[in-house]
């Protein structure tokens, strides 16, 4: 996408391929290679600008090799390009795959101006070709003002070609391990998204959403129109938030009972080295023992990923 004000031009470009070697060299996703891709965000001035800074911003927990980027000087008509990969890191999923790229500058005159340039990541970095299932816990359905498209032109490349191209059912697997099934209706114009969680409904239905209005507008089709006609599942979406009140609750308390463990471990630390400065050491009285394990008590703590407990994905409403 590009965006144009009258200083200064600025275009992001997502590449059509992930990096030959993945930049996620510190996730883990069980057997699953992370892919990493990489966005190239172009500036071009047409006057003199001062002190450009790029910050560049994605939901997480997808993250960047590289967030911030500065220009002190930008002549008239100096085209300066940066890149960077982006990749998931974490066990749970991002609200949305879209990107923003923010300049911030000064004019000649010494007016801060800040112009913005949104960018989209393919679904693939964060999804595989998975298996559909037949049942699932959760469903949501999607009507539309127009005839089914199949499947294999809204999301290619997840799906095997077929002989008549006509592709009514189709899998998702997240690489955090959930699964997502897409169905679409052979006689009427709906389709399907369907889950055990509640939650992994939204990206592949907003997914879908987009891949539709983008495949009708290159029809020249200009009234699609997507609906959700069903009742608002509310009491699922009431239970999400119990859910995060009560991981909320729960992390706090952890915070708590690392500080209480964190003082307590400081305290044994000074009352050993009094008495190993002791020219005449009394007997330990077995503080070693309770340093040692109030060291394995704090350092369990690091296997609490509290970020991910908090967090609350969001719902297709």
């Amino acid at each position: 996408m590009t965006e144009r004000e009258d200083d200064l031009t600025v275009s992001a470009t997502v590449a059509s391929n992930f990096d030959s070697v993945s930049q996620a060299t510190d996730v883990e996703m069980g057997t699953d290679l992370v892919p990493s891709v990489t966005v190239k965000v172009t500036l071009q001035s047409r006057l003199a600008l001062q002190k450009a800074k790029l910050s560049v911003y994605v939901q997480p927990p997808l993250v960047l090799t590289c967030d911030q980027f500065t220009f002190e000087f930008l002549a008239p008509e100096m085209t300066k390009t940066v890149a960077f990969s982006v990749y998931l890191k974490g066990s749970y999923l991002p609200s949305e795959l879209e990107g923003n790229a923010v300049v911030s500058y000064s004019r000649p005159t010494g007016i801060p101006r800040v112009i913005q340039c949104k960018f989209r990541l393919p679904l693939k970095l964060i999804c595989l070709p998975g298996q559909p299932s037949k049942s699932a816990s959760h469903k949501l359905t999607i009507d539309t003002s127009k005839s089914p498209v199949s499947l294999l032109s809204l999301f290619p490349g997840f799906a095997n070609q077929s002989d008549d191209d006509q592709v009514y059912v189709m899998g998702f697997r997240f690489l955090t391990g959930s699964r997502v099934t897409l169905l679409a209706s052979k006689t009427s114009q709906r389709y399907r998204i369907q889950s055990e969680q509640f939650e992994d409904l939204w990206l592949i239905t907003n997914e879908l959403v987009l891949r539709l209005q983008e495949y009708f507008e290159k029809q020249g089709i200009r009234d699609f129109a997507c609906s959700f006609s069903g009742s608002v599942p509310l009491q699922e979406y009431f239970e999400l938030i119990d859910h995060h009140f009560e991981l909320r609750i729960n992390g706090e308390k952890l915070e708590e009972l690392l500080s209480e463990r964190a003082v307590q471990f400081r305290a044994i630390q000074r009352r050993l080295l009094t008495r190993f400065k002791d020219k005449t050491p009394a007997p330990l009285q077995h503080l070693d023992t309770l340093l040692d394990g109030t060291y394995k008590q704090v350092s369990t703590f690091k296997y609490f990923p509290l970020l991910d407990m908090i967090y609350i994905p969001p719902t297709p409403f």
